[in-house]
């Protein structure tokens, strides 16, 4: 970790963890493990970010445009090289096999990881169907199990004093967190400083 620059450890390993948890994999190669993450094109600016906390490492990695079906959006992704620390990383997240949150790197969470998770998985829904629209903000934690959510929802409330409930979607068994209404302003002025402009959209601006 003497390699660091600016950023300190407990934001870099942050970042690279909640990078890794949502929209990202890190991939053990047998030796150490290497983090991969895709995005739309359009929301480069997400990649960069990734990139810029890899040279922190500093650790090296690869930008490519993957081929795609002429009805399907163009993607770019991101490849680092194995280190260490991304191997931690994977032995935190996929102790039991499957990615699972880790409740020790919870204490690390702040707005900005929160706002990395609802960049990568996360939505606002208006219903028009009422006299007065309803804005419902949304994390699709439908990969993880009900006592994950339960957990990172717990870290928000702790750490940000913002209200989730747990949804139960689909016919698998699987769980999204919902924004409680009395926590919408909050969370919008918590993510206005993080939330990069690709994905401002999803606080509908």
């Amino acid at each position: 970790m003497e390699s660091v620059t600016t950023m300190s450890k407990k934001d870099l390993y942050k970042r690279l963890y909640f990078f890794s948890m949502f929209d990202g994999y890190l991939e053990n190669t047998g030796k150490n493990a290497r983090l991969k993450v895709t995005m739309l094109k359009e929301n480069a600016d997400y990649i960069d970010k990734v990139a810029t906390t890899l040279e922190e490492v500093p650790l090296g990695y690869t930008l490519r445009e993957p081929p795609t079906a002429s009805n399907h959006r163009q993607t770019i992704a991101i490849q680092s090289k194995t280190h260490p620390i991304l191997t931690t990383l994977h032995q935190r997240l996929y102790c039991s096999g499957k990615k699972a949150i880790e409740p020790h790197m919870l204490t690390l969470l702040d707005a900005e990881a929160l706002a990395i998770a609802f960049m990568a998985d996360g939505n606002r829904n208006v219903d028009r169907r009422q006299e007065n629209e309803y804005v419902a903000y949304r994390l699709h934690t439908n990969s993880f199990t009900y006592g994950d959510c339960e957990l990172f929802k717990k870290a928000i409330k702790e750490k940000l004093f913002l209200e989730f409930n747990i949804e139960k979607t689909g016919k698998n068994g699987q769980f999204n967190l919902r924004l409680l209404a009395s926590s919408k302003e909050r969370f919008e002025e918590l993510m206005t400083d993080f939330v990069l402009p690709s994905f401002l959209y999803k606080l509908g601006r």
